[in-house]
Protein backbone atom coordinates (compact mmCIF):
# COMPACT_ATOMS: atom_id res chain seq x y z
CA UNK A 1 0.00 0.00 0.00
CA UNK A 2 1.32 3.73 -0.91
CA UNK A 3 2.02 5.43 2.67
CA UNK A 4 3.51 8.89 1.39
CA UNK A 5 2.26 11.76 2.46
CA UNK A 6 -1.04 13.76 0.89
CA UNK A 7 2.02 16.04 -0.85
CA UNK A 8 4.32 13.44 -1.81
CA UNK A 9 2.18 11.59 -3.40
CA UNK A 10 1.85 13.83 -6.30
CA UNK A 11 5.07 13.25 -7.12
CA UNK A 12 5.38 9.84 -7.49
CA UNK A 13 2.27 9.96 -10.23
CA UNK A 14 3.96 9.51 -13.47
CA UNK A 15 5.69 6.12 -12.03
CA UNK A 16 2.53 5.16 -10.41
CA UNK A 17 1.17 5.59 -14.51
CA UNK A 18 3.83 4.29 -15.73
CA UNK A 19 3.87 1.14 -13.32
CA UNK A 20 -0.11 0.71 -13.80
CA UNK A 21 0.67 0.68 -18.08
CA UNK A 22 3.54 -1.95 -17.58
CA UNK A 23 1.33 -3.92 -15.90
CA UNK A 24 -2.00 -3.60 -17.31
CA UNK A 25 -1.19 -3.36 -20.98
CA UNK A 26 -4.05 -1.90 -22.98
CA UNK A 27 -5.61 0.61 -19.93
CA UNK A 28 -5.49 4.17 -20.39
CA UNK A 29 -4.03 6.42 -17.98
CA UNK A 30 -4.08 10.12 -18.83
CA UNK A 31 -2.57 13.16 -16.07
CA UNK A 32 -3.68 16.61 -16.42
CA UNK A 33 -1.80 19.62 -15.54
CA UNK A 34 -2.12 23.05 -15.57
CA UNK A 35 0.88 24.72 -15.37
CA UNK A 36 2.85 21.93 -13.66
CA UNK A 37 0.03 22.14 -11.34
CA UNK A 38 -2.06 18.53 -11.08
CA UNK A 39 -5.66 19.29 -12.26
CA UNK A 40 -7.07 15.87 -13.44
CA UNK A 41 -6.64 12.09 -14.08
CA UNK A 42 -8.11 9.28 -15.84
CA UNK A 43 -7.71 5.42 -15.77
CA UNK A 44 -9.83 2.47 -17.18
CA UNK A 45 -8.15 -0.51 -17.17
CA UNK A 46 -7.88 -2.67 -20.53
CA UNK A 47 -9.33 -5.65 -18.74
CA UNK A 48 -12.71 -3.14 -17.91
CA UNK A 49 -12.96 -2.22 -21.80
CA UNK A 50 -12.86 -5.67 -22.49
CA UNK A 51 -15.49 -6.57 -19.99
CA UNK A 52 -17.84 -4.01 -20.71
CA UNK A 53 -18.23 -5.89 -24.35
CA UNK A 54 -20.73 -8.60 -22.25
CA UNK A 55 -22.11 -5.71 -20.52
CA UNK A 56 -25.69 -4.33 -21.10
CA UNK A 57 -25.64 -0.94 -23.25
CA UNK A 58 -26.33 1.46 -20.03
CA UNK A 59 -23.88 3.16 -18.33
CA UNK A 60 -24.26 4.79 -15.24
CA UNK A 61 -22.39 8.36 -14.22
CA UNK A 62 -21.87 9.67 -10.87
CA UNK A 63 -19.51 11.65 -8.63
CA UNK A 64 -18.55 12.33 -5.25
CA UNK A 65 -16.44 14.67 -3.00
CA UNK A 66 -13.45 13.36 -1.74
CA UNK A 67 -12.32 14.14 1.68
CA UNK A 68 -8.43 14.47 1.74
CA UNK A 69 -6.16 17.30 2.25
CA UNK A 70 -6.51 18.57 -0.98
CA UNK A 71 -9.87 18.12 -2.16
CA UNK A 72 -11.34 17.29 -5.58
CA UNK A 73 -14.50 15.27 -6.95
CA UNK A 74 -14.30 11.40 -8.69
CA UNK A 75 -16.52 10.86 -11.28
CA UNK A 76 -17.01 7.31 -11.88
CA UNK A 77 -18.83 5.30 -14.93
CA UNK A 78 -20.09 1.66 -14.15
CA UNK A 79 -22.21 -0.81 -16.33
CA UNK A 80 -24.44 -3.45 -15.73
CA UNK A 81 -23.65 -7.26 -17.04
CA UNK A 82 -25.82 -9.66 -17.79
CA UNK A 83 -26.65 -10.86 -14.36
CA UNK A 84 -27.67 -7.01 -13.89
CA UNK A 85 -24.80 -6.61 -11.19
CA UNK A 86 -22.36 -3.57 -11.24
CA UNK A 87 -19.52 -4.00 -13.46
CA UNK A 88 -17.14 -0.49 -12.63
CA UNK A 89 -15.83 0.92 -15.82
CA UNK A 90 -13.73 4.26 -15.87
CA UNK A 91 -13.19 6.60 -12.73
CA UNK A 92 -11.27 9.88 -12.67
CA UNK A 93 -10.38 12.77 -10.18
CA UNK A 94 -10.79 16.09 -11.28
CA UNK A 95 -11.30 19.36 -9.83
CA UNK A 96 -14.96 19.78 -9.33
CA UNK A 97 -18.17 18.88 -11.34
CA UNK A 98 -18.80 21.13 -13.94
CA UNK A 99 -19.33 21.05 -17.74
CA UNK A 100 -15.33 20.73 -18.77
CA UNK A 101 -14.79 18.56 -16.02
CA UNK A 102 -17.54 15.88 -17.48
CA UNK A 103 -17.18 16.63 -21.10
CA UNK A 104 -13.29 15.91 -20.64
CA UNK A 105 -14.61 12.56 -18.64
CA UNK A 106 -17.01 11.65 -21.25
CA UNK A 107 -14.88 12.04 -24.08
CA UNK A 108 -12.57 9.78 -23.06
CA UNK A 109 -15.03 7.13 -21.74
CA UNK A 110 -16.29 7.08 -25.17
CA UNK A 111 -13.21 6.31 -26.68
CA UNK A 112 -12.01 3.71 -24.46
CA UNK A 113 -15.68 1.62 -24.78
CA UNK A 114 -15.19 2.63 -28.80
CA UNK A 115 -18.92 4.34 -28.89
CA UNK A 116 -19.34 5.43 -32.46
CA UNK A 117 -22.95 6.23 -32.37
CA UNK A 118 -24.61 7.69 -29.66
CA UNK A 119 -27.67 5.94 -30.35
CA UNK A 120 -26.79 3.05 -29.69
CA UNK A 121 -25.65 3.56 -25.81
CA UNK A 122 -27.68 4.79 -22.53
CA UNK A 123 -26.75 6.89 -19.27
CA UNK A 124 -28.45 7.11 -16.01
CA UNK A 125 -27.37 9.95 -13.74
CA UNK A 126 -29.25 12.45 -11.11
CA UNK A 127 -28.46 15.07 -13.89
CA UNK A 128 -25.41 16.59 -11.78
CA UNK A 129 -24.22 20.18 -12.13
CA UNK A 130 -22.90 20.44 -15.60
CA UNK A 131 -23.44 17.12 -17.07
CA UNK A 132 -26.49 17.57 -19.10
CA UNK A 133 -24.80 20.21 -20.98
CA UNK A 134 -21.91 17.67 -21.52
CA UNK A 135 -23.97 14.82 -22.70
CA UNK A 136 -25.73 17.10 -25.18
CA UNK A 137 -21.76 17.99 -26.07
CA UNK A 138 -20.29 14.46 -26.46
CA UNK A 139 -23.51 12.13 -26.88
CA UNK A 140 -26.34 14.67 -27.97
CA UNK A 141 -28.50 11.37 -29.45
CA UNK A 142 -27.82 8.85 -26.28
CA UNK A 143 -30.86 7.90 -24.04
CA UNK A 144 -29.91 9.67 -20.95
CA UNK A 145 -32.28 8.46 -17.63
CA UNK A 146 -32.70 10.46 -14.46
CA UNK A 147 -32.64 8.14 -11.44
CA UNK A 148 -36.44 8.10 -10.11
CA UNK A 149 -35.29 9.10 -6.25
CA UNK A 150 -34.29 11.99 -7.61
CA UNK A 151 -36.74 12.67 -9.63
CA UNK A 152 -38.95 11.79 -6.31
CA UNK A 153 -36.75 13.98 -4.15
CA UNK A 154 -37.31 16.88 -6.25
CA UNK A 155 -41.07 16.05 -6.25
CA UNK A 156 -41.74 15.32 -2.40
CA UNK A 157 -39.77 19.01 -1.67
CA UNK A 158 -42.64 20.97 -3.47
CA UNK A 159 -44.82 21.71 -0.59
CA UNK A 160 -48.00 20.89 -2.68
CA UNK A 161 -47.07 17.54 -3.23
CA UNK A 162 -48.03 15.90 0.21
CA UNK A 163 -49.27 12.88 1.00
CA UNK A 164 -48.67 9.25 0.60
CA UNK A 165 -51.15 8.37 -1.89
CA UNK A 166 -49.66 10.83 -4.32
CA UNK A 167 -46.15 9.22 -3.81
CA UNK A 168 -47.81 5.70 -4.67
CA UNK A 169 -49.21 7.44 -7.67
CA UNK A 170 -45.37 8.95 -9.35
CA UNK A 171 -44.10 5.27 -8.62
CA UNK A 172 -47.19 3.41 -10.50
CA UNK A 173 -46.65 5.50 -13.49
CA UNK A 174 -42.45 5.40 -13.17
CA UNK A 175 -43.47 1.18 -12.97
CA UNK A 176 -46.14 0.60 -15.62
CA UNK A 177 -44.10 -1.37 -18.09
CA UNK A 178 -46.58 -1.05 -21.26
CA UNK A 179 -48.87 2.15 -22.90
CA UNK A 180 -52.45 0.49 -21.45
CA UNK A 181 -50.49 0.30 -18.18
CA UNK A 182 -49.00 4.00 -18.06
CA UNK A 183 -52.20 5.43 -19.35
CA UNK A 184 -54.60 4.47 -16.49
CA UNK A 185 -51.60 5.11 -13.69
CA UNK A 186 -51.31 8.80 -15.36
CA UNK A 187 -55.08 9.36 -15.62
CA UNK A 188 -55.26 8.12 -11.63
CA UNK A 189 -52.41 10.65 -10.63
CA UNK A 190 -54.31 13.49 -12.73
CA UNK A 191 -57.30 12.49 -10.73
CA UNK A 192 -55.70 12.84 -7.49
CA UNK A 193 -53.46 15.99 -8.44
CA UNK A 194 -53.80 18.16 -11.47
CA UNK A 195 -50.65 20.48 -10.35
CA UNK A 196 -48.63 16.98 -10.13
CA UNK A 197 -49.87 15.34 -13.31
CA UNK A 198 -48.77 19.23 -15.11
CA UNK A 199 -45.05 18.91 -13.10
CA UNK A 200 -44.60 15.27 -14.34
CA UNK A 201 -45.85 15.65 -17.57
CA UNK A 202 -43.69 18.30 -18.31
CA UNK A 203 -40.45 16.44 -17.97
CA UNK A 204 -39.52 13.77 -21.07
CA UNK A 205 -40.49 10.91 -20.25
CA UNK A 206 -38.36 8.46 -22.16
CA UNK A 207 -36.05 10.37 -19.33
CA UNK A 208 -38.04 8.30 -16.20
CA UNK A 209 -40.86 6.16 -17.14
CA UNK A 210 -40.48 2.52 -17.98
CA UNK A 211 -42.98 1.89 -20.79
CA UNK A 212 -41.16 4.85 -22.63
CA UNK A 213 -37.60 3.82 -22.29
CA UNK A 214 -36.19 2.49 -25.44
CA UNK A 215 -35.45 -1.18 -26.15
CA UNK A 216 -31.98 -0.39 -27.44
CA UNK A 217 -30.83 -0.52 -22.95
CA UNK A 218 -31.62 -3.73 -22.70
CA UNK A 219 -32.55 -2.49 -18.88
CA UNK A 220 -35.64 -0.82 -17.40
CA UNK A 221 -33.03 0.38 -14.55
CA UNK A 222 -35.02 3.17 -12.60
CA UNK A 223 -32.77 4.04 -9.89
CA UNK A 224 -29.10 4.69 -10.00
CA UNK A 225 -28.10 2.11 -7.09
CA UNK A 226 -25.31 0.60 -9.05
CA UNK A 227 -23.57 3.77 -8.91
CA UNK A 228 -24.68 4.45 -4.74
CA UNK A 229 -23.15 0.78 -4.32
CA UNK A 230 -19.81 1.45 -5.84
CA UNK A 231 -19.05 5.02 -3.90
CA UNK A 232 -20.09 2.81 -0.79
CA UNK A 233 -17.46 0.07 -2.05
CA UNK A 234 -14.79 2.34 -2.30
CA UNK A 235 -15.80 4.53 1.00
CA UNK A 236 -12.98 4.09 3.10
CA UNK A 237 -10.60 5.41 0.28
CA UNK A 238 -12.52 8.71 0.37
CA UNK A 239 -10.00 10.61 2.59
CA UNK A 240 -6.61 9.21 1.53
CA UNK A 241 -3.66 10.53 -0.36
CA UNK A 242 -4.46 10.69 -3.99
CA UNK A 243 -2.06 7.60 -5.09
CA UNK A 244 -3.25 5.52 -1.76
CA UNK A 245 -7.20 6.49 -3.20
CA UNK A 246 -6.11 5.39 -6.98
CA UNK A 247 -4.79 1.99 -5.89
CA UNK A 248 -7.60 1.08 -3.51
CA UNK A 249 -10.09 1.84 -6.51
CA UNK A 250 -7.83 -0.23 -8.77
CA UNK A 251 -7.68 -3.10 -5.96
CA UNK A 252 -11.41 -3.07 -5.55
CA UNK A 253 -12.22 -3.37 -9.02
CA UNK A 254 -9.80 -6.31 -9.72
CA UNK A 255 -11.26 -8.17 -7.20
CA UNK A 256 -14.73 -7.78 -8.16
CA UNK A 257 -13.40 -8.83 -12.18
CA UNK A 258 -11.83 -11.90 -10.24
CA UNK A 259 -14.93 -12.45 -8.66
CA UNK A 260 -17.10 -12.32 -11.45
CA UNK A 261 -14.55 -14.52 -12.79
CA UNK A 262 -15.21 -17.35 -10.59
CA UNK A 263 -18.07 -17.43 -10.12
CA UNK A 264 -18.45 -17.56 -14.08
CA UNK A 265 -16.71 -20.85 -14.06
CA UNK A 266 -18.95 -22.56 -11.58
CA UNK A 267 -22.14 -22.11 -13.74
CA UNK A 268 -22.60 -24.53 -16.25
CA UNK A 269 -25.95 -23.54 -17.61
CA UNK A 270 -27.54 -21.45 -20.63
CA UNK A 271 -28.21 -18.57 -18.82
CA UNK A 272 -26.99 -16.44 -15.80
CA UNK A 273 -28.43 -16.70 -12.58
CA UNK A 274 -31.13 -13.21 -12.79
CA UNK A 275 -32.06 -14.25 -16.59
CA UNK A 276 -33.03 -17.89 -15.68
CA UNK A 277 -34.94 -16.46 -12.90
CA UNK A 278 -36.58 -14.30 -14.97
CA UNK A 279 -37.26 -16.71 -17.34
CA UNK A 280 -38.91 -19.54 -15.06
CA UNK A 281 -41.11 -16.84 -13.49
CA UNK A 282 -44.83 -18.04 -14.77
CA UNK A 283 -46.42 -16.28 -17.35
CA UNK A 284 -49.66 -16.47 -19.45
CA UNK A 285 -49.39 -16.33 -23.32
CA UNK A 286 -52.65 -15.45 -25.35
CA UNK A 287 -53.80 -17.47 -28.11
CA UNK A 288 -56.30 -16.22 -30.77
CA UNK A 289 -59.38 -18.11 -31.12
CA UNK A 290 -61.89 -16.23 -33.52
CA UNK A 291 -62.62 -12.24 -34.09
CA UNK A 292 -61.71 -10.24 -31.02
CA UNK A 293 -61.38 -13.71 -28.66
CA UNK A 294 -58.43 -14.81 -27.38
CA UNK A 295 -57.86 -17.46 -25.00
CA UNK A 296 -54.96 -17.60 -22.52
CA UNK A 297 -52.42 -20.09 -22.14
CA UNK A 298 -50.33 -20.88 -19.17
CA UNK A 299 -47.21 -21.58 -19.39
CA UNK A 300 -44.87 -22.44 -16.32
CA UNK A 301 -41.30 -21.95 -17.77
CA UNK A 302 -39.91 -20.34 -20.63
CA UNK A 303 -36.62 -21.33 -19.76
CA UNK A 304 -37.50 -24.90 -20.83
CA UNK A 305 -38.60 -23.85 -24.30
CA UNK A 306 -35.61 -21.36 -24.38
CA UNK A 307 -33.17 -24.39 -23.69
CA UNK A 308 -34.76 -27.16 -26.34
CA UNK A 309 -34.81 -24.23 -28.95
CA UNK A 310 -30.92 -23.69 -28.25
CA UNK A 311 -30.51 -27.76 -27.91
CA UNK A 312 -31.72 -28.08 -31.53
Amino acid sequence: MVLWSHKGQYSKIYDYLGEMGSSNPGSTTILKLDNRVFERMYICLQACKEGFKGCRPIIIIDGCHLKGYYGGTLLAAVGIDGNDNIYPIAYVIVESENESSWTWFLLLLTTDLEIETSHNITFMSDKQKGLVEAMMHVLPNAEHRICMRHLYSNFKNNAQFKGKNLKDALWKVARATYKKEFEDAIDELKALSKPVFDWLNAKDLAQWSKSNFSPRSKSYMLLNNLSECFNKMILEAHDKPILTLMEMIRTKIMENIAKKRKLQTSILEVCVQESKRKLNLQFNSPLGVGLHKHEVKNIKCLLDHLTSMLLI
